[in-house]
């Protein structure tokens, strides 16, 4: 059963909505989308406008209209967030600290907006990217996010006394991705590390579009098969998105959003 992040389940009318608000975001809002699975294998959205990445779950539920009819409704809930600033003359972006919003972490998500965020720099043949890294070290049981304060580092160097396996788990993760530390760069505040990736690769998602969880069904012609029933005469507008594509596909291929640009 295909789901959305958080245990949600994605039926064919939610992941219609989910293709119209991204349609309806216009330039300003979102210049590039991207659909991408969490470490559980369920689905969230990626989005950038000219400041923020932003990462989207979709919560499914049904309201009562006047006429006494249930409706799916669909409401979206960010998970995730992350600043960028682009130089126009530089050609060098950077991306400021990903905020994963709590009971999302530890799920794969900043690691997917950080490969969001390098494949939309190859596209725009940006030449580097920075990051300012917040130290946070662990010996796998205790963390300490380190700000340079004494607190920090009284309890750093206890930590080393205790364990000899005591690792800066964000430097690591930066490092893991292509990131270097960065010479010769002023970071925002004394106790981040300035860090830099100078080789830049587009990288295909895992997820090429929503209708992917839909693989078992078949539209042909506009008649759905394999036994899949739509409300609410979503079966109709399913057929209508398949005509524009004029081709014979899975139902997966109507769910690429028109007029938005896919990274």
């Amino acid at each position: 059963m295909a789901k959305f992040v958080g245990g949600y389940e994605i039926t064919a009318e939610c992941a219609l909505k989910v293709v119209k608000r991204i349609n309806k975001l216009n330039h300003g809002h979102c210049e590039f989308y991207r659909y991408a699975y969490n470490k559980n294998g369920e689905l969230f959205v990626i989005y950038n406008n000219r400041h923020d990445i932003i990462a989207e779950t979709f919560i499914p539920g049904t309201v009562i209209t006047e006429d006494g009819r249930e409706v799916t409704s669909l409401t979206p809930k960010t998970i995730a967030k992350a600043k960028i600033e682009v130089g126009k003359k530089s050609k060098v972006a950077h991306l400021g600290r990903i905020d994963v919003y709590k009971g999302f972490d530890g799920q794969g998500i900043g690691s997917e907006i950080l490969t969001y965020f390098e494949s939309y720099c190859a596209l725009k043949k940006i030449k580097a990217t920075t990051l300012d890294c917040l130290q946070t070290f662990t010996d796998g049981t205790t963390t300490i996010v380190y700000r340079g304060e004494r607190d920090d580092k009284r309890a750093l160097e206890e930590l080393r006394r205790k364990s000899q396996r005591v690792i800066d788990k964000n430097k690591a993760f930066y490092i893991k991705n292509g990131y270097e530390v960065q010479r010769g760069r002023e970071p925002q505040n004394d106790y981040l590390i300035p860090m830099v990736k100078t080789h830049l690769v587009y990288k295909k998602p895992a997820v090429r579009h929503i209708g992917q969880t839909f693989r078992k069904c078949r539209l042909k012609r506009g008649a759905i098969k394999g036994g899949t029933k739509f409300k609410n005469g979503s079966g109709a507008r399913l057929a209508e998105m398949f005509e524009k594509c004029k081709r014979t596909q899975p139902i997966a291929s109507p769910f690429i959003v028109y007029g938005a640009k896919q990274l």
